[in-house]
């Protein structure tokens, strides 16, 4: 996937699936915190599989926040680099930058070194280029909030008015 650009309507469809299979996860109390494409496979009928659980946390509450540093470094939300406690939030973060590198071709905050991608994704500002929808960019801007509290939840990114053209389809939000 790296520096491919999918049509709109198949990285909306890969991205319904995406918030799918997260509302599963999140409803048994996993958290995934290791989403990015190469844990995206995608079978012969074009579905997106959600795989690789070894980062997994399994039985959290917000009673029971996480602060363990895991995953891809693209794809880590600002809260989890910066060791703070954090909850299923860390998986949407994710959704917004696979939503952005589908779209776009890479990563939001992708930087020559490591020390520069930290800084982008705790304190630089996501620019969206012009070819991608006015939906879309609405939709990415509510999801990769700095602070958890305010992205959007699966139920608001499924309510999104991008994936209206998908509503036909609604079978997408449940594989």
């Amino acid at each position: 996937m790296p520096g491919r650009r999918f049509p709109e309507r198949q990285a909306m469809l890969y991205t319904a699936q995406l918030v799918s299979a997260l509302e599963s996860c999140h409803h048994q109390h996993v958290i995934h915190r290791d989403i990015k494409p190469e844990n995206l496979l995608l079978s012969d009928e074009g579905t997106i599989q959600l795989a690789d659980f070894g980062w997994s946390s399994a039985n959290v509450t917000a009673a029971t926040r996480r602060d363990t540093l895991c995953g891809t470094l693209d794809y880590l939300s600002p809260e989890m680099i910066r060791g703070e406690k954090y909850d299923e939030s860390v998986d949407i973060w994710a959704v917004g930058i696979i939503m952005y590198e589908l779209l776009v071709g890479k990563p939001p905050f992708e930087a020559p070194g490591q020390n520069e991608t930290i800084e982008l994704i705790t304190e630089g500002q996501l620019h969206v280029p012009p070819m991608v929808s006015l939906a879309a960019k609405d939709l990415m801007t509510r999801i990769l909030q700095k602070l958890p509290k305010r992205r959007l939840s699966l139920q608001e990114i499924k309510s999104h008015r991008w994936f209206a053209p998908l509503a036909a389809r609604q079978r997408s939000f449940k594989r």
